[in-house]
């Protein structure tokens, strides 16, 4: 399917600000409405004492945090206002509730999701409602630096590696993929027993898709090696499989994901 339905989460302005700009050119090109989300986080009740004075402090510590939740829902509306700037494919959706779990669940119905990626707004809850999105919504994620998604992509640069995680990302940038004026599939090293690179650019060309096979040494199977080879490339995305390896190994050893995740040069679309 082509993309019609944008989410957006909402968890910091900076974040915000750069996902809405990158979300409001993809819709340009793809016809999209974009739906801002924001989950106003539920309070939720602390351990007390069985006594008066626990209950009161509790009572009060909810109220305030009832409070906190309603005035940053305040800030990040304001700050959708002055970027959407009245754009009638942009709506701002809030509602009360748990992140990141609630994130994850209204995500399921995105064609495309949209986070932003500053170095300055990496709020663990921004951070979880990401993770949250990529295991638990099935659909996938754009994640947009601020300054560097200022066009609709034309080079995408896609890491292939014959897992089934990059095979979904193939089938997720289907749209990207169809308006590119030139796409990279690169691999790191061969992996014995599965697809590889020229069956990826076999079937995108059977699309239409104007391909290149690029192969690295393994050695360079990192992030960095991505980077500098998009730098190379002169890639304005790339594409990738998040978290072919299991999640606690790259949090523990590191890894490509985790890798791509931090950076904040080259946009990203991923999938799980």
């Amino acid at each position: 399917m082509s993309i019609k339905r944008i989410i957006v989460p909402i968890e910091t302005a900076d974040g915000g600000r750069a996902a809405l700009k990158a979300a409001a050119i993809v819709a340009a090109k793809t016809g999209a409405g974009v739906e801002a989300l924001h989950i106003r986080q539920r309070p939720q009740i602390p351990a007390t004492e069985p006594y008066a004075f626990g209950a009161t402090v509790s009572n009060e510590f909810l109220i305030g945090l009832e409070q906190a939740a309603v005035e940053k829902a305040a800030v990040l509306k304001r700050m959708f206002d002055e970027t959407a700037k009245g754009a009638a494919t942009m709506r701002w959706v809030e509602r009360e509730g748990v992140a990141p779990f609630d994130v994850g669940a209204a995500a399921r119905v995105a064609d495309l999701v949209v986070f932003g990626r500053t170095a300055s707004a990496d709020s663990h809850r921004e951070a979880a409602n990401l993770e949250e999105t990529l295991f638990q919504s099935g659909r996938p994620v754009l994640l947009a630096p601020p300054d560097a998604f200022g066009v609709f992509p034309r080079r995408i640069l896609f890491a292939w590696n014959g897992s089934r995680e990059a095979a979904r990302a193939m089938a997720a940038a289907s749209s990207f993929f169809a308006r590119a004026e030139a796409v990279g599939v690169v691999t790191f090293g061969a992996a014995a027993g599965v697809p590889g690179p020229d069956d990826a650019a076999k079937t995108l060309r059977l699309h239409g898709v104007t391909t290149e096979i690029i192969s690295r040494d393994k050695d360079d199977r990192d992030a960095d090696g991505f980077l500098d080879l998009a730098r190379e490339w002169r890639a304005d995305l790339g594409v990738m499989g998040a978290y072919s390896h299991a999640r606690w190994r790259q949090i523990v050893l590191g890894g490509f994901t985790r890798g791509m995740l931090a950076q904040t040069a080259l946009p990203v679309l991923m999938a799980h």
